[in-house]
């Protein structure tokens, strides 16, 4: 006969159990920032990376739940999917903003585990998160500095200086050469410089890679993708990375 929907073998495949948890206490709170609440979703237990990351002491935190650390970022119906997901005894994960004490926030990769009673039942709930906050500040400030290059009048190109393939343009480059983002991120300054073999162009970059010169100003002709030639006036600049490895950014204007 099948087991049925409630047996032991279920409950012990969807969530951890006290006991496996007393085994992996030691090894979590070395690494990670760790709560446990009732079920009630009342905190019983922060390790000490919780209280450095909250900066509230270890007091004010017990016998309150997680709302003294709540953003205003996520709706009530993220955390009713939250809730709706540990009840019935499955793991969540996802990405939560919490604020500090003092009122910064600091993001969080978060996993909630349900801990099973004998019975198959959450009797208690533990979150592991891992910090991730300078990932995110990373990353919105990147689509910030974008969104900025997006509003230049100039064109900018970022490539790879060994493959030469473009990383990054912005919104003036896209317009000029009419080739979509994700055409001219298959592409290299070659595909828009008919002037230009390899071995010119690297010949022209050489002085740049070399630290000889600091960046270069150019005249050259663009083509774009109708086919129509652009003459244009390139400042040319070099991020070194490592030994013969780096970026180089070009600011390219219509003349």
């Amino acid at each position: 006969m099948a087991p049925s929907s409630d047996s032991p073998m279920r409950y012990e495949k969807k969530a951890l159990s006290i006991a496996q948890l007393q085994g992996l206490q030691v090894v979590l709170d070395e690494h990670a920032v760790v709560s446990i609440t009732d079920v009630s979703g009342k905190i019983t237990y922060v390790n000490d990376k919780f209280c450095e990351i909250s900066g509230y002491h270890r007091e004010e935190l017990l016998g309150r739940n997680h709302r003294i650390v709540k953003s205003t970022v996520h709706s009530d119906g993220f955390f009713r999917d939250m809730w709706r997901t540990i009840v019935n005894g499955d793991a969540w994960q996802g990405m939560i903003e919490n604020r500090t004490k003092e009122g910064p926030s600091y993001w969080v990769q978060t996993t909630i585990m349900p801990l099973l009673n004998e019975k198959g039942k959450p009797e208690q709930y533990i979150s592991i998160r891992t910090d991730v906050s300078d990932r995110i500040r990373a990353q919105k400030g990147l689509a910030h500095f974008k969104h900025i290059l997006d509003q230049t009048l100039d064109c900018v190109f970022l490539f790879d200086s060994r493959t030469l393939r473009f990383m990054y343009v912005n919104l003036g480059a896209v317009e000029q050469v009419g080739y979509t983002e994700p055409e001219l991120l298959a592409m290299t300054p070659l595909d828009i410089k008919p002037g230009y073999d390899e071995a010119r162009f690297r010949e022209t970059m050489a002085p740049l890679i070399g630290g000889e010169r600091d960046h270069l100003t150019l005249e050259t002709t663009h083509v774009a993708k109708s086919g129509k030639h652009i003459p244009v006036e390139i400042f040319l600049q070099y991020f070194p990375e490592g030994p013969g490895h780096g970026q180089c950014i070009a600011i390219v204007r219509d003349i």
